[in-house]
């Protein structure tokens, strides 16, 4: 499903960045937002996995496969969170390798934010987007207190492949 950023209200119902987070929160379709500064993603280009070791993460990587055999490299970046992963790195890149995938794993500490991380990682590497999973925290604390989704949401250079 291909859903665009809409920053203002639409003339009927709600739109903007409610539509997208109960789009990611409640389909079970893998979502792409265009990026800010693309029209749409070359999936001929490399892509970058933003790995947390989720649930979110390991349904947006399985929804987005076909895609990424489809990118002629691959990247699984995570930054070092407090938080243990429930699925291994090393499960992550058994996974791509049984589809044809042969990613790098790259770990990194986090330096300004993890979304800002994510993005300098991504453009650094020349992707052309990004599969991440979205909301692997609650939305009401996204909503309190921040979160790495809804950073990248409100806006992103690099077009997003998500899934909750």
């Amino acid at each position: 499903m291909i859903v665009g950023r809409e920053h203002s209200a639409p003339d009927f119902g709600l739109g903007g960045s409610y539509l997208i987070n109960r789009l990611i929160a409640e389909s079970r379709t893998p979502i792409l937002i265009p990026g800010d500064q693309v029209p749409i993603a070359e999936f001929d280009w490399p892509a970058v996995i933003a790995w947390n070791g989720s649930v979110e993460a390991a349904n947006a990587v399985r929804g987005a496969i076909g895609l990424l055999k489809l990118a002629p490299k691959v990247k699984v970046v995570r930054f070092v969170e407090s938080k243990p992963a429930q699925f291994p790195n090393t499960q992550l890149l058994e996974y791509l390798s049984r589809h044809g995938i042969h990613a790098d794993f790259d770990e990194r500490q986090i330096t300004y934010s993890p979304a800002a991380d994510i993005v300098a990682y991504a453009r650094s590497k020349g992707c052309a987007y990004l599969v991440m999973g979205g909301y692997s925290h609650s939305r009401a604390g996204e909503f309190l207190f921040g979160g790495v989704t809804r950073d990248l949401l409100r806006e992103c250079p690099v077009s997003i492949v998500t899934m909750h």
